[in-house]
């Protein structure tokens, strides 16, 4: 879990909440450093010790997102597949509650690099999971674990998309058909 002191936090807090404010209004490449900064009354010379450039603050406002689905998706004493199934759960409210963020980026010209900080959130984490439910169960994936996650991780944001911007089915329907998919993906033998 990312910790700051409490100086640091104020500068992201009010950075999050600018951005968030932003994102309502326009996309990511229209967004520009200047006025993110303004909003958040933060000066840029601070915004530039701390992030390279806007889309290092977009990588970083994502794996705050991440840590924050993980976090509600654990519970002690869970599987590995109950966690995915969960994560899968948490990440599909915090997309449709959020939705303002996804439906300009989605067709901006960066969209590829935002789905892929994206991907690469959901990507790493699982196969650190893989390797210490492998490591555990001492039983193995039968396919590459590289591929398995990736497969996983960008048909997830694909499923996602699709269903929140085309409400044809109903999100209990999503979900149960999210943790049936979890189940048969991720069978050890």
């Amino acid at each position: 879990m990312l910790e700051f002191d409490l100086k640091r936090r104020k500068t992201y807090t009010a950075l999050i909440r600018a951005f968030e404010e932003l994102m309502r209004e326009k996309t990511i490449d229209e967004l520009s450093v200047q006025e993110l900064c303004r909003r958040a009354e933060v000066g840029r010379n601070t915004f530039y010790s701390h992030f390279e450039d806007k889309y290092a603050f977009f990588q970083f406002y994502i794996s705050l997102q991440k840590e924050s689905i993980e976090a509600a998706s654990a519970v002690p004493g869970n599987d590995f597949l109950q966690f995915r199934a969960r994560t899968a759960e948490t990440l599909f409210r915090y997309f449709k509650e959020n939705r303002f963020i996804w439906e300009k980026n989605i067709k901006a010209p960066s969209a590829w690099m935002l789905r892929d900080m994206i991907k690469d959130n959901i990507k790493a984490p699982l196969l650190e999971e893989m390797k210490n439910v492998e490591k555990i169960t001492g039983k193995t994936f039968p396919v590459s674990k590289e591929l398995l996650a990736s497969f996983y991780a960008s048909g997830i944001i694909e499923v996602f998309t699709e269903c929140l911007y085309n409400d044809r089915i109903p999100e209990s329907e999503v979900l149960r058909d999210l943790e049936e998919v979890c189940s048969r993906l991720f069978q050890l033998t």
